[in-house]
């Protein structure tokens, strides 16, 4: 008995039921996958809250410093420079929101996602407001550039500008707060929290 063979039509509706089948498929996986950065990006800045609440712990309360006396060399630029890892070409993962995109030589600093709030001296035991609703790192970018050349923010009076925070989940941006926990917010709310008046956009982990 000889073989019957595909003609050209059923080839064509069996590529066209697969383009369906996987157009369908594709906005589920992307949402799992987003989810998962997600995730990851919580995980990444429990840490990041969790080292800088043993530091303060270890050191009456204070915070480090988000940079050296007049802009000089920044602490955490030793941490990025592999220099406290295990290997030369370490991944600093931690540091970086899985969201974010990461271009090697571009502009200013596009490893350094997370900003941390403090520009300068900073002693978590004069703070009076509830340490729940105060954060210490989010997911941020430098005001004026692109969300992932320098994406990083730091907090100080005067300045307030919501682009700084940037929401790359979904319409949500992750933050770990004074209390340890961490928490997403959306823009609406995360203006309803007092200390968002704050925001300096220079320097971050």
């Amino acid at each position: 008995m000889a073989r019957k063979h595909f003609t050209l039509i059923e080839l064509l509706v069996v590529i066209a039921i697969i383009a369906i089948l996987a157009s369908m498929l594709l906005p589920a996986l992307n949402q799992a996958r987003a989810r998962a950065k997600s995730s990851r990006c919580v995980s990444n800045l429990k840490q990041c809250g969790t080292a800088l609440l043993l530091y303060a712990d270890f050191s009456d309360g204070w915070m480090p410093d988000g940079m050296g006396p007049d802009y000089a060399k920044n602490w955490h630029r030793y941490l990025l420079d592999a220099r406290l890892f295990s290997g030369r070409n370490s991944d600093q993962v931690v540091y970086r929101c899985p969201a974010a995109a990461y271009r090697p030589g571009t502009y200013d600093k596009p490893f350094e996602i997370y900003g941390f709030r403090s520009k300068d001296w900073y002693n978590m035991k004069q703070e009076k407001r509830s340490a729940s609703t105060v954060f210490l790192v989010a997911d941020s970018s430098k005001g004026g550039r692109s969300t992932d050349q320098a994406p990083y923010v730091c907090i100080n009076p005067g300045w307030d500008d919501p682009q700084r925070v940037i929401f790359r989940h979904s319409g949500i941006a992750n933050m770990v707060f004074l209390d340890g926990h961490v928490e997403g917010l959306r823009a609406g709310e995360i203006k309803k929290h007092e200390n968002f008046t704050r925001i300096w956009p220079y320097l971050g982990l």
